[in-house]
């Protein structure tokens, strides 16, 4: 739909789209008064994951037009009285942007000031609020059961007096500028008109975490969140739009138009045509405060979201009650057996099976209780007091009066790709924060001394400013550091009547370079749109190999041989990690992940420790002083108790397609017999690693298609992968090398 300009002037407030978003977190930073107790009490303080303020921006992931504004978005769930004697402001197509002063007059849509006094809190709305409204059918069931939605997705967009040709989209995955289309149907079953106040088709993208009570997540954070504005319920006409004015299709007999009077009429079955094209990234506001690049992009679907999962089961309910009652006919939208809207017969698969609705899972080793999902959503609201009676208009709220979803399984393009200026960037916005947060210990201590303490830090920069302040020689000190990684075993002569002896030293170097193979959609799954990819399911790793015997063999070094390879095993390591509350607020570079140290060698040992050891001391200190007296503010507080708190979550896979040259000879490196090198190159290949999977029954519900999705990066949780090269020796040790690893759609 295109841009929108005011043709009659009204003093009620347009929205602006185009406002600073900054404020979105600004709760999460207006108090620094009770220190201690943001410590020592988990429910005080801010709350995580607030949305932007709308004095500030009134809606910053969606543009409204002035009549969608009013009649959904600026909705409290505290109802109020609506003055309908009024015809609402005519809308029509702007011709393109003026210029001059006649640009900022009344009739540009931007141009509009916000009435700040007037606006309603994006988390205190109706849309921003869903997940915590009650629902109809756990207050009058059988007045929900009269009402029944759904929603059906189609190959191309739809239009009236055609048949759609649906689709099912349960097998599909999606990715950056694919379109769906649809419709949805809401029959009024029931002998009597059906009372709304709102009705909502959005196209939506969420992160949950389920929390200890089962009925509220620990987190719902909704990043992506699209409206089809001729979808929904709006008292403005949209011209150019697929209806053009028609009340009835003639193809089903179905009602095209809401009425004004918000009124679903008993017997009727009303239709709405949407379209969604999904975005190629993620608005900079979707990670706020921080504005992190690569938390700004596209996520894609992993974990099992309860809600859609439970709603999915209960639709295969359904249909299999459905199909055993023969003689009752199935429900048709044109109210005729003859002509019912059915999805289009799907043959077998490249796998030879057809497709079954019972696999609902897919096999992705995220944290059972934390899911990424998106889905096509269609809600209605109503208020309250019109089917409970005991709610009065001083009590009245807004429920969710009917709804329903389709999922859609998203898999974006190029996700995770980072350059070596992006990496070294990301890095040194971590250093610099880590500085900061010692510095404030520096802080508390030198006041626990009573004296005048180190001079206050500088307040935090943001992540783009740092990513050109390196100097030349930092970065050629970066580049030579970073070359390669260099893993070293001590080799010992292992004997049955005497102790183990070192008699040499055994290193292993190979580039630090990340290895990039091509993502494989689950067997159940193909893509919705074909996909031209350039990159394999396989990749070789350089091992240089050099030994070098200690001097105390000295003169009987000639004696001895260097050891033995037996063998290269190849293990594909999948580290999830998982904030519970609050957004996490630095990128987790390569060197962050692992360096390929001895003993704990994890992101763990890297941050989640260090910032732990900060928590505990920062929490003892504000005890003693205030927050600001150690020059910090709520939001830093925020960002070191994620860090933290990090829950992080290993999956170890073993691939068993590896080739390596290990017979490969020894080659002196100098005279004296003392140093010996190795050149070896392992190939390692992904194809067929989950085939195994094929073989297990589709019609078993607890089935389960293995899927390694691709590298991301997100405000909540992301995935990383890296390879453990095992290096098997004749005396039976084994060195380990850690090369990282991305999948990319």
């Amino acid at each position: 739909m295109g841009l929108f300009s005011k043709s009659s002037k009204s003093s009620s407030p347009v929205p602006t789209p185009g406002s600073s978003s900054s404020a979105r977190n600004a709760s999460m930073r207006s108090s620094t008064s009770s220190s201690s107790e943001e410590f020592r009490d988990p429910r005080a303080g801010p709350q995580p994951l607030l949305s932007p303020a709308y004095e500030d921006v009134p809606m910053w992931n969606i543009l409204p037009s002035y009549q969608l504004y009013e009649s959904t978005f600026s909705k409290s769930i505290e109802p109020s009285q609506e003055d309908l004697r009024h015809e609402p402001p005519m809308y029509e197509v702007a011709s393109g942007p003026s210029s001059g002063e006649e640009g900022a007059s009344d009739g540009d849509y931007f141009s509009q000031a916000p009435d700040r006094g007037t606006f309603t809190r994006w988390e205190n709305s109706v849309l921003g609020n869903t997940h915590n409204l009650k629902k109809l059918s756990s207050i009058s069931p059988s007045w929900a059961e009269t009402l029944k939605i759904d929603i059906k997705l189609t190959s191309k967009p739809c239009q009236i007096g055609i048949a759609p040709d649906i689709i099912d989209a349960s097998k599909l995955e999606f990715s950056q500028g694919d379109s769906i289309h649809g419709f949805v149907t809401i029959h009024n079953i029931s002998k009597v008109e059906f009372s709304y106040d709102m009705f909502s088709v959005l196209f939506e993208g969420r992160v949950s975490v389920n929390g200890e009570d089962p009925n509220k997540p620990a987190i719902f954070y909704k990043f992506l969140n699209m409206l089809d504005y001729k979808a929904s319920w709006t008292p403005a006409f949209f011209m150019g739009s697929s209806t053009d004015g028609v009340e009835i299709d003639p193809y089903d007999g179905c009602n095209m138009m809401l009425s004004n009077d918000k009124k679903f009429l008993p017997g009727v079955v009303y239709k709405k045509f949407f379209d969604f094209t999904i975005p190629e990234k993620l608005l900079e506001v979707a990670c706020e405060p921080h504005d992190l690049p690569c938390h700004c992009e596209l996520l894609p679907s992993i974990g099992l979201d309860k809600e859609q999962f439970l709603q999915s089961l209960r639709k295969l309910r359904e249909k299999s009650g459905t199909s055993s009652k023969q003689h009752k006919p199935s429900f048709s939208i044109g109210g005729s057996p003859e002509s019912p809207i059915q999805p289009k017969k799907q043959g077998p698969t490249s796998l030879g099976r057809k497709p079954t609705p019972k696999n609902l899972r897919v096999k992705d080793f995220s944290f059972p209780d934390t899911s990424v999902s998106y889905c096509v959503e269609a809600r209605i609201f109503g208020r309250l007091s019109l089917y409970d009676k005991e709610a009065t208009k001083d009590k009245d709220e807004f429920i969710i009066l009917k709804d329903s979803n389709y999922p859609v399984r998203i898999i974006p393009r190029n996700s995770g790709i980072r350059t070596a200026e992006h990496e070294r960037g990301a890095q040194q916005y971590y250093d610099q924060f880590y500085k900061e947060v010692k510095s404030s210990i520096e802080i508390g201590r030198s006041l626990d001394n009573k004296s005048d303490g180190p001079n206050r830090r500088p307040s935090v920069l943001k992540n783009k400013q740092l990513y050109n302040r390196e100097s030349f020689e930092d970065v050629t000190a970066r580049a030579q550091d970073q070359s390669v990684y260099e893993v070293f075993l001590p080799f010992k002569k292992k004997s049955l009547t005497q102790p183990a002896k070192v008699i040499g030293m055994l290193c292993a170097k190979t580039p630090k370079d990340e290895y990039v193979v091509r993502y494989q959609p689950p067997y159940t799954y193909q893509p919705y749109s074909p996909r031209s990819l350039k990159l394999g399911r396989s990749f070789t790793v350089p091992l240089d190999l050099s030994f070098q015997f200690v001097e105390s063999s000295g003169a009987n070094a000639r004696t001895h041989n260097p050891p033995d390879i037996r063998s290269i095993n190849v293990e594909i390591v999948l580290c999830t990690y998982r904030s519970r509350k609050y957004p996490i607020p630095v990128e987790f570079t390569k060197n962050m992940q692992f360096q390929n140290k001895p003993a704990s060698d994890s992101l763990e040992k890297y941050v989640v420790q260090p910032f732990s050891v900060f928590l505990s001391e920062l929490a003892d200190l504000t005890t003693r002083h205030s927050i600001d007296a150690l020059n910090l503010d709520n939001q830093a507080i925020m960002d070191i108790k994620c860090l933290a708190k990090l829950s992080v979550k290993y999956n170890t896979i073993k691939v068993d397609n590896v080739k390596s040259d290990v017979q490969s000879s020894w080659k002196k490196a100098d005279d004296k017999g003392m140093k010996f090198t190795k050149k070896i190159g392992v190939s390692v290949n992904l194809d067929g690693l989950f085939n195994k999977e094929v073989n297990k029954s589709s019609d078993d519900i607890s089935s389960e298609a293995v899927c390694l999705v691709p590298t991301f990066q997100g405000c909540i949780m992301g995935r990383y992968y890296y390879v453990n090269l095992q290096v098997k020796l004749s005396n039976n040790d084994s060195l380990t090398v850690k090369v990282p690893l991305r999948i990319q759609a």
